[in-house]
């Protein structure tokens, strides 16, 4: 499932929409259920995987930011939801709390703007670590994931971001924006405002954040040139 739900990225609504209730990985009920088919015979053995997994995309060892997921655990009351909407559609994979826990554990991960920007680079390099030199994951992995990102990565504001800047993106409510030109380069700029960037569109992103990472990217000559030299280059 890759189109975007054309609502908001914790909206309950989006699973009810859909007639087989599956939205795509990149808003939270998608995210949830994805988190449900990791592999492990535990939930330690799980969050093992997910943790070990972004590392080698971050090209370091990710730590978890213990603050951040004791709040967010103490809030998530729709993320639950979620899951549990999920299990009545016979949509998740695991026990919901589990579910839940772990995808609330993995937003909780410490990174800096350059891990984001060397995750993209990954993405862009068809799941190679431009680092390490390590395939992370599959190039087939790598187109899916990429359009994903084209056409929901900032949820309901999708159509906009791809008008604007013509490259697969994600937000994030932790304050950043990824871009990434596949086959050439990423992009990554880490926000600090008084919005989430999960809930920024072009026409109400504050002036002191989102808005200048948006119209930054937008104007990038560099990105637009790689972005560019992948259409003439890539025949399909």
């Amino acid at each position: 499932m890759a189109n975007a739900t054309g609502l908001a990225f914790n909206s309950l609504g989006a699973v009810e929409q859909m007639p087989d209730a599956r939205t795509n990985p990149m808003v939270n009920s998608g995210a949830i259920a994805t988190t449900s088919l990791v592999p492990g015979a535990s939930e330690t053995a799980k969050w093992k995987f997910i943790r070990d997994g972004l590392s080698k995309f971050a090209g370091r060892t990710l730590l978890l930011n213990e603050e951040v997921y004791a709040s967010a655990s103490a809030t998530n009351f729709r993320n639950r939801g979620l899951a549990r909407l999920l299990q009545s559609y016979n949509r998740i994979y695991s026990d919901p709390r589990e579910a839940t826990d772990l995808y609330t554990r993995q937003c909780s991960l410490n990174v800096c703007a350059k891990d984001l920007a060397v995750m993209g680079a990954t993405l862009a390099d068809g799941g190679v670590n431009p680092l390490t030199k390590q395939r992370v994951i599959d190039m087939s992995v790598c187109h899916y994931t990429l359009a994903a990102m084209a056409t929901a990565g900032l949820y309901e504001t999708s159509g906009d971001w791809l008008y604007d800047i013509g490259l697969p993106g994600k937000s994030g409510i932790g304050g950043g924006i990824v871009a990434v030109s596949p086959a050439r380069a990423a992009s990554e700029l880490l926000l600090r405002g008084s919005m989430p960037p999960a809930t920024a569109s072009r026409d109400n992103l504050p002036q002191n954040s989102c808005r200048r990472a948006w119209e930054w990217i937008c104007s990038s000559r560099t990105l637009k040139r790689k972005a560019v030299a992948v259409r003439r280059a890539d025949p399909e």
